[in-house]
């Protein structure tokens, strides 16, 4: 192995080293979801870990009655938005995935209230309200704190795929050799 080739590597290694030493946030960041509060739809928020919006992400939501078939799918708006209208009561579930690594999936609890029993209503016509026997139902509103997410990888993960790297670099050059050339013949 050449001189510079050794010194590169081993510069490299130094480097690496050095940048782990030191305390900083990693680029790599986790994602999060909330669900804001309505009457009439269920809208979730999609956030990485740093708060900025998962903008134009992939969403696919599926219904508690066909888990394989998507109820709904589509696309975050520029602040990481996404709402649906769910038609059944229970529990669905759902995904984002920015398409770059990133992928934040969760399951939310969709309660209606309960509709009064029409039969068991009062007959008298003043006392009934017809608009609301035909109503259809609608969902609960959701508790403003409902949120999930996926952990961000460790310092101690990010430290443990570089070191793999380098080593497998040390490895290749160090086995990675030139054939030394055949001693000339003497007459």
């Amino acid at each position: 192995m050449t001189k510079l080739l050794k010194f590169s590597v081993l510069w490299l290694t130094l480097l690496a080293l050095m940048a782990l030493s030191f305390p900083q946030r990693a680029s790599a960041h986790g994602v999060v979801w909330r669900q804001a509060p309505s009457d009439k739809t269920i809208t979730l928020s999609f956030l990485y870990s740093d708060q900025t919006p998962m903008k134009y992400s992939k969403v696919l939501l599926h219904s508690p009655q066909d888990p394989e078939v998507p109820y709904q799918s589509g696309v975050t708006d520029v602040n990481g938005g996404f709402a649906f209208i769910p038609n059944v009561p229970g529990l669905w579930k759902f995904a984002a995935n920015d398409g770059q690594g990133h992928l934040s999936s969760g399951e939310l609890e969709v309660v209606f209230p309960e509709v009064p029993d029409p039969a068991a209503a009062s007959t008298n016509a003043a006392d009934a309200a017809p608009a609301a026997a035909n109503a259809a139902p609608e969902p609960a509103k959701a508790p403003a704190l409902a949120s999930g997410g996926s952990k961000s990888p460790s310092k101690e993960t990010i430290g443990l795929g570089l070191s793999v790297i380098i080593n497998v670099a040390l490895l290749a050059t160090l086995l990675w050799k030139k054939p030394k050339p055949l001693p000339k013949n003497q007459a």
